[in-house]
């Protein structure tokens, strides 16, 4: 893969003045309990990070920023020792605290991360104060399992986990005072090998909103998936298509 050569969505909202937050996405993450190499090709290893704590293990308490309370997963969970964005247009744009694509860190985590935020804007909101972002992308992970290991998640515990912070997220918005102006659209990454007899790049969306309405049955999302989520994203956050494909839907 390559990067666009018209951008990414969030150059356009930065180019037109449009408030814009990431969860994790284009956002790389180095945990401390991960040990740096000389050569990224051979090593050998040298020392990594020197956090106090590399991890959260079981029965331990999570810090305040990831939602705080015990960790009851049977496996430590990495603690972040830097993140940094891997596109300029996300410097100072991003939550710190949000780890990358690390399937050790539970999406309930990153999912409280959210809501604590979502709780501050909330607030403000209270205060005659509008800080909530006009857009914001949020990376939930675990819906890609990893491998089995002894004391790591399974991949039903994994998938199980997914739902749940996506749930949560949507209870949270979808019960804040955003919920009349906020749709949520939510994308796989890939089509995780189910590619289907139109496109191996099609995928399972939705799109949640107090406006949404359920598809009917025997109806079908029209093919070129990613367009046509792009064709709900211009209007709703008032800014111009960022290809031919967006500028050309209705």
């Amino acid at each position: 893969m390559t990067d666009p050569a018209s951008g990414f969505l969030w150059g356009n909202l930065a180019a037109h003045g449009k408030t814009y937050y990431h969860f994790g996405e284009y956002i790389s993450t180095t945990f401390c309990n991960e040990a740096r190499v000389a050569d990224p090709q051979m090593g050998p290893l040298m020392q990594g990070h020197d956090c106090a704590h590399k991890a959260i293990a079981p029965g331990e308490t999570f810090p305040a920023e990831w939602g705080g309370g015990v960790n009851k997963w049977p496996w430590p969970v990495p603690l972040i020792a830097a993140n940094i964005a891997t596109k300029p247009e996300l410097v100072g744009h991003f939550a710190q605290e949000t780890p990358d694509f690390n399937l050790m860190v539970p999406d309930q985590i990153r999912a409280e991360i959210f809501i604590r935020h979502l709780q501050g804007w909330v607030a403000d909101k209270n205060q005659a104060k509008d800080t909530m972002p006009q857009f914001i992308l949020m990376r939930l992970p675990t819906i890609t399992p990893q491998e089995t290991r002894p004391g790591g998640p399974t991949p039903k515990s994994s998938v199980a986990d997914n739902d749940l912070a996506v749930g949560r997220v949507v209870e949270a918005v979808s019960h804040s005072p955003f919920w009349d102006d906020t749709a949520i659209f939510i994308l796989e990454d890939d089509a995780q090998s189910g590619g289907d007899h139109v496109d191996a790049h099609r995928s399972t969306a939705l799109v949640i909103s107090k406006y949404s309405r359920a598809v009917p049955p025997g109806r079908h999302l029209p093919p070129g998936l990613h367009s046509w989520i792009a064709a709900f994203t211009p209007p709703s956050a008032s800014f111009a298509p960022w290809n031919r494909c967006s500028a050309c839907l209705p």
